[in-house]
This record gives structure tokens, sequence and C-alpha cells, in this order.
């Protein structure tokens, strides 16, 4: 039997593998096993179980212990050999050769020999690993930090900060002037050609007047919106400046040839106070740098050159989309420090690949893909807005608005299926199964499944201690499962190695 335990082990081991252990779960003995000075692997001894476990807690940081004799217990390795899963691997503390915690890869395989049934037991020293990627982060976000800092800079630079605001109606213009007036200089035009004289005058060319966004109606006598648009447009002016449209009664077809211009944003009559005055101020931030992008953009390649996976997805994600500068910074912003988008997308891939069995969700290859594509866009009214104050119905609410008010300008309107599923993960990622859920307490499937895939992805994508982990798929499932629909539970819990080797690194 100690030959047959042996060269089963030998099968399975990896190089870097140390702490090599065999339990017999009939006889609760275990073989402590290494390599000789021949490279072969020959047994050293053996204890009870109880002994064995009574080493682990001297040397396994405490925080991690309970979890480690959870993954020892045979019902649970049995359990999950009948559902095809015979290796789980998890991440724990020891304590290594110069008396300090260091981080293992803690891999169990469950292998039956003779009919006996085994757990075998391995550990992967990835300290170092893990140091080295602190480090890259570290200096990272230094030279990210740097980057912005000069930003900053730049920004405070900039002398007379202007607004133009554009509308036929001095009530209007006056409305606008009165939420700014105490942060920037205002100039205003009452027709489309006052105001391409204005932008020629002090956008165009050098001047004491430094205009920083451009509030603009659209119906208009003499010359309308348009007018100024196809001006912008034709100049390669909308990334220097943020365009926000100022919305009335206009027609559906008026409506839609806005969306042909890269504006920043759109305003609906009427408007909310505080929230435009929040979204005009984080546009403008964005939009100061904007004059250098190609500078920018070069430094930030200079910084993440050994990340250019990251930035190529990036830029291939702006480009399926209509790639404005406000969204370009907004996604590089948010994953150039971390992995988050692209765990995200991997654990909705392999729950939405699993649901095109299920008939009733209609879902296919061509959907998977579109649902992974669009899922980091959950939040990102949320992003955009920059909204710290605590999460309420209002202010999920003003951020799915913008959320989608934002998706109007980079998703062309032939896209109708793409709009759709982006539309259903923006609206309804928050909502929950048991209908708890915001903005709307959807209940059961009234929730989109694109949106109810995002939504389980995000909670098992969490943060903790403002690190990304892996979330607790046994506390979801045991303890949160009215939260989420029963079929991507059963999924999740098919396919929790899938999930948890994403965290695996």
């Amino acid at each position: 039997m100690d030959k047959k335990i042996i060269e089963n082990f030998e099968a399975t081991l990896n190089n870097n593998y140390t702490n090599l252990v065999s339990i017999d779960m009939k006889r609760l003995i275990v073989t402590i096993m290494n390599h000789n000075s021949k490279n072969e692997l020959e047994i050293v001894s053996r204890m009870s179980l109880d002994s064995f476990v009574s080493s682990l807690h001297k040397t396994t940081h405490k925080d991690d212990f309970s979890m480690f004799v959870d993954y020892l217990k045979f019902e649970r390795a049995r359990q999950e050999h009948f559902k095809g899963n015979d290796e789980v691997r998890f991440k724990y503390r020891k304590i290594d050769k110069d008396g300090k915690y260091s981080y293992y890869n803690q891999i169990i395989r469950y292998i039956t020999i003779s009919g006996n049934e085994f757990l075998f037991l391995a550990s992967e020293d990835i300290q170092d690993d893990l140091d080295r990627t602190e480090i890259e982060n570290n200096k990272l976000k230094r030279q990210v930090n740097e980057i912005e800092e000069s930003k900053k800079k730049k920004s405070m630079e900039i002398t007379n900060p202007t607004l133009l605001i554009v509308d036929d109606s001095s009530i209007m213009r006056n409305a606008v002037k009165k939420i700014f007036v105490d942060q920037y200089n205002i100039i205003t035009a009452k027709n489309g050609n006052e105001a391409i004289e204005l932008i020629k005058e002090h956008l165009m060319n050098k001047s004491d007047i430094n205009i920083v966004g451009i509030f603009l109606d659209i119906i208009m006598p003499v010359a309308d919106g348009f007018v100024v648009l196809d001006f912008l447009k034709d100049n390669d002016l909308f990334k220097k400046v943020p365009v926000s449209i100022i919305s009335g009664d206009e027609t559906k077809a008026t409506r839609k040839r806005m969306y042909t211009y890269d504006i920043a944003d759109l305003l609906i009559k009427p408007f909310n106070v505080d929230h435009i005055r929040k979204r005009m101020n984080n546009l403008i931030n964005v939009y100061l740098d904007s004059r250098n992008m190609n500078v920018i953009i070069n430094k930030q390649e200079l910084v993440i050159k050994d990340k250019q996976e990251k930035v190529s997805e990036v830029r291939r994600d702006s480009k399926d989309l209509k790639n404005t500068n406000l969204i370009m910074n907004k996604i590089v912003d948010n994953i150039c420090d971390t992995e988050s988008s692209k765990d995200l997308k991997r654990i909705v891939r392999i729950i939405a690949t699993e649901m095109k069995f299920i008939p009733e969700y209609k879902i296919d290859h061509d959907i998977v893909n579109k649902i992974v594509k669009y899922a980091p866009l959950y939040n990102v009214g949320a992003i955009a807005m920059k909204n710290e104050t605590k999460v309420t119905y209002r202010t999920i609410f003003e951020e799915v608005e913008y959320g989608l008010t934002i998706l109007e300008t980079y998703i062309d309107d032939n896209l109708k299926e793409d709009k759709k599923i982006a539309k259903n993960i923006i609206k309804n990622a928050f909502e929950l199964f048991n209908g708890t859920g915001l903005p709307n307490k959807l209940v059961g499937n009234k929730i989109p499944i694109e949106a109810q895939i995002v939504s389980i992805a995000v909670r098992l994508n969490s943060r903790r201690n403002g690190k990304e982990v892996l979330a607790d798929i046994d506390q979801i499932i045991n303890n949160e499962f009215d939260k989420y629909n029963k079929d991507i539970l059963d999924i999740i819990d098919l396919k929790r190695k899938d999930i948890k080797d994403i965290k695996v690194k």
C-alpha cells in the first residue's frame, strides 16, 4: 500500500510542492512524505489524524486554522468528488523557517487507491510572488500618483476657468449662471452664431478667458445648437471641452441626432441643482487635461509598460464602444491599479456559459460575450459621479440615471441587442431576487437575467480590507440564498473550483 500511495502522490506533484501528506480516510492515519537526496519520494513518518491537526494548530496562522481544518472534513471531500471536483485550493499562512508567517497555496486532492479513500495534501510557497506583486503594485501606484499630482498642478495652472452658456432663454441662462457663478467665470450667447464667435475667440485662440465647459441648448432662433455641434466637430474641439446639452421637448428624431455627436452629458429640464453642479465639475476635471491627451496617454503607457495586457484590453473594449475621452479615462482610472474588472468578467463568463444549458433563459454564445463585455459598466454612473455618500434609493437612482445617459453616448443605436443588455445591467445590477434590492425592488425573474448574473458576480468579486478577494461561496449559498436565483447558485456550487481559481495567484 505504501508503494501505491507514493506512486499516486508522485503522479500529482509539482516541483514547487512541499509539506507532502497523505491521509487515510478510513484508518485516520496521516503519512508524512518528502524527497530524499536522490529526489525520490519516501515516507518520513506516520501519526494519527488528531496529532496532525494539533501540529497544524501550532504552525498555521490562527485566522486560517479553522478554514484549513474545515477542508479536511471527509464528508465534504466526498461531496465534492461526486460533483466532479477532486481538488480544492486555498491560500493560508504558515510559519516558515525564519519564524515568520508566509503565504502558501494549499492543494488538497481526493484519490481512491484499491477501494480506499485518501486525501493528498501539498503546499506551494507563494510569498515571494506576493512580495514581488506588492512591490510592483506599490511602484505602479506611486507612479500613477505622480501623474495624478502632475495633472492636478496643471489644472491649478489654468487661469480664468470659464463656462459658456448658450440658450435663447434669459431665464435659463441666468438659472445655470446662478449655479456656477461662485466657481467659474460665466459668458453667454443667445444663439449658435454668437456661441461660435466666442468659441473662436477664446477656445481656438489664446485669450485671457479659458473656456472649460459648454452648456448648449438645441432649439434656438437664428442658428440652433446643431450649428454649434457641427462647428465643434469640424474643428476637432470635442476632446478639448465637455459639452452638456440642455434638453427640453425635442422630438425623438432630434434627440437621436444629438447622440451622433461626442457630447459629454445630457441635462433634462428641469434639473437638480446639486446634481448638475457635481456632474459638470467631474466632467471639467476630466477634460482639463484632455487638451494634452496624447502626452498623458504616453505617460500612462510608460507607467504600465509591464502591464500591456491591461492597456490593450481597455483599448479593445473602448473601440467597441463609442470612444469618448470621458469613458476612456474612467475605464483606465478604474482598472490600472487592480485586476478587478478582468476578474469580474471571468466570473461572469463562467456563470453565463453554464446558463446557456437552461433553455428558459434563452442565452446563446453571442449573448454570453455581450454580458461579459458590458458587466464592468454596472456602476459606471457611480464612477463618473464619484459619489461617496451613503447608498440610498436616491443615490442609486441618480447613479443609474447618469449611467444610462453615459451609455447613450458610446453605444450606437444600431447595436440594439448590445444597448439592451448594457441598459439592463446598469439599471438592475443592484436588484436582489427576494425584492430587497434597489432602486425598484424587483422580485425574481422580473430582474433581467444578465443583471442577475452580474449582481452575484459583483458579490463574489468583493473587497475586504482594501484588497480584492473572492467572497466565501458557502456563505452566499447557505446564508444569502434568498437574494439570488437558485439556478445561478447551483452553477456557482458546481463551478466553485473554477471560480476560486480566478483568485489563486
